[in-house]
C-alpha cells in the first residue's frame, strides 16, 4: 500500500462516527403529538366513509321502494290496457256484425 492510501485509510477509520441524535423528551412528545394529529385524521375520514356508507345505503332503500312502485303502476297500467284491448275487440266484433246484419238486410 503507498503512503498516501494508508494515510487515507487511517483517517477513514479515525474520523468519529456521527452520532444519531438521542431522543430527548421534546422530540418525544412532538412524536406523540404527530401520532396523536395523524390518528385524528384517521378517524374524522373513516367517520366521513361510515355516514357515506349510511347515505348510501338510505338511497338504495329508496330507488328500490321506488322501482317497486313503478313496477307496481307498469303492472296495472298494462293490465288495464289488456282489458281495453279486450273490449275494443268486441265492440269492433259488435259492430262488424251490427253492419253485417245491415248489409243482410238490405239486400233482401
Amino acid at each position: 500500500m503507498t503512503q498516501r492510501n494508508e494515510a487515507l485509510l487511517e483517517l477513514t477509520t479515525e474520523m468519529p462516527k456521527p452520532k444519531l441524535q438521542e431522543a430527548t423528551p421534546l422530540t418525544e412528545q412532538r412524536r406523540e403529538t404527530i401520532k396523536q394529529v395523524v390518528g385524528s385524521l384517521s378517524e374524522d375520514v373513516i367517520n366521513e366513509i361510515v355516514d357515506l356508507r349510511k347515505l348510501l345505503d338510505e338511497l338504495e332503500a329508496l330507488v328500490l321502494k321506488s322501482n317497486a312502485r313503478v313496477s307496481e303502476s307498469l303492472n296495472d297500467h298494462v293490465d288495464i290496457c289488456g282489458s281495453v284491448r279486450q273490449e275494443t275487440s268486441r265492440v269492433r266484433g259488435m259492430i262488424q256484425q251490427l253492419a253485417q246484419k245491415q248489409v243482410d238486410h238490405a239486400v233482401v
